[in-house]
């Protein structure tokens, strides 16, 4: 498995909400993680666009 990679994440993620528990969560936490950081930083990206043009 790749290390931390939007495309992993995705996997894990859908996994997690087919067969997950808190255990599961816990243990693929970086994966979920690099998922969760690469939407934040696409949403303060699209702000500053916005700002920018306001």
């Amino acid at each position: 498995m790749d290390p931390f990679t939007t495309e992993w994440a995705l996997k894990i993620q859908g996994m997690l909400k087919k067969w997950g528990t808190t255990e599961m969560e816990l243990r693929f936490k970086a994966y979920t993680d690099v998922f969760h950081k690469n939407r934040i930083k696409e949403k303060i990206e699209r702000l500053q666009v916005s700002l920018e043009d306001w």
